[in-house]
């Protein structure tokens, strides 16, 4: 139960005098509290005790910015729940939900900060007066302090609640501690924090899949009238019949699927084409460019579903695509279609036992 979830109890888990210090410094609300450290820091075990201190003085938010170790959904999302000072708890089982498509920032961070961004945007309009938020323990290098530093820039929090051991968030607090805000405020590692093993973090995604789609149901989506987002087709116009054919002949493989937009054409085939065959059948048909996607890669890719505002209803399995019809066969966790109007491809495959599958590559 989420009630035990909050309430950390010291036997449970050792928590610094000086989390304490910070849960009593903030314990009036208004702020927006984000949370840096690199992987096993203990940062969502610090979002929880902060909850936990904190939501009887007003209603706080939880905003769970990791896509890869997700808390509140499935992997390859963000989510958001509430915690009402009552403690009643009634929504935390069903959390609104960013679609990322990805278990890692790496590649997709403008989906993440705009995703955040959403979210506590939300978090706010919904009456919160504290939101703390989880992020990844992507910290090393040049792109994490990119990204974390953007997301900042984007989020404005209150206070930094840095859980660092040997200074490793030092290139990316630098210039906030020249500037004076947010507010830098340095924390212990609890001696609780454990190391997690590349497989127990597999083991956590796979579970919280297998999970999600376990009472999944079979539908046929129609996309004519629904709107699609990072599909690489149905978006063109259909290749002419002698252009198609010049296309699978010069590509030796059957096509599903061709159109082209603005001369630059994408096609779904039977096998991989490699990029040198591709790149010499562009020019030679005078193609801008030419994507070829195998079919294969579309075999439970996942999808999230949207509702008529754009949030997320449910996440979904692609199963199979009538190219024709333009219709989609996927798996979700729904009892009908009737409140889907847009579809988002992520870029992970996944089946139904939460295993993630191996993608031959991005067009």
């Amino acid at each position: 139960m989420l009630l035990e979830w909050v309430q950390l109890r010291p036997d449970q888990v050792h928590i610094p005098s000086s989390w304490t210090k910070v849960a009593r410094r903030f314990h009036q609300g208004n702020a927006t509290l984000l949370i840096l450290g690199g992987p096993d820091a203990g940062k969502t075990t610090l979002a929880r005790y902060l909850i936990g201190e904190l939501a009887p003085a007003g209603p706080v938010a939880f905003l769970d910015g990791d896509m890869g170790q997700s808390t509140l959904g499935p992997p390859a999302t963000l989510g958001l729940a509430f915690v009402p000072s009552q403690r009643s708890l009634p929504n935390f089982l069903n959390p609104a939900l960013y679609f990322i498509g990805a278990t890692s920032p790496m590649g997709h961070f403008l989906p993440t900060v705009v995703g955040h961004r959403k979210l506590l945007d939300a978090a706010r309009a919904a009456g919160a007066r504290t939101v703390v938020i989880d992020t990844t323990g992507l910290v090393a290098g040049g792109a994490a302090r990119e990204l974390k530093q953007r997301k900042i820039e984007l989020l404005r929090p209150d206070a930094l609640l840095c859980l660092q051991r040997a200074g490793e968030l030092e290139h990316i607090l630098r210039p906030y501690r020249a500037a004076g805000h947010p507010q830098v405020v340095e924390l212990p590692v609890s001696r609780s924090a454990r190391p997690k093993s590349p497989d127990q973090r597999r083991e956590h995604r796979e579970r919280k899949f297998r999970d999600y789609f376990r009472k999944s149901k079979e539908h046929h989506l129609s996309t004519q009238t629904r709107a699609l987002w990072n599909f690489p087709f149905f978006a063109g116009r259909s290749l002419l019949p002698s252009r198609r054919n010049s296309l699978a002949s010069g590509l030796h493989t059957s096509l599903l699927h061709a159109e082209v937009v603005e001369g630059h054409a994408n096609a779904v085939a039977a096998a991989d084409v490699p990029f040198p065959v591709r790149v010499a059948l562009a020019r030679q048909m005078g193609l801008e460019s030419l994507s070829v996607y195998a079919a294969a890669d579309f075999q439970n890719r996942l999808l999230g579903l949207e509702d008529s505002r754009g949030e997320i209803l449910a996440l979904a399995l692609l199963q199979k695509i009538d190219f024709q019809r333009q219709v989609l066969k996927i798996v979700a966790p729904l009892a009908n279609m009737g409140d889907v109007h847009g579809v988002r491809m992520g870029d992970l495959r996944v089946d139904r036992a939460g295993k993630q599958l191996s993608l031959s590559r991005k067009g």
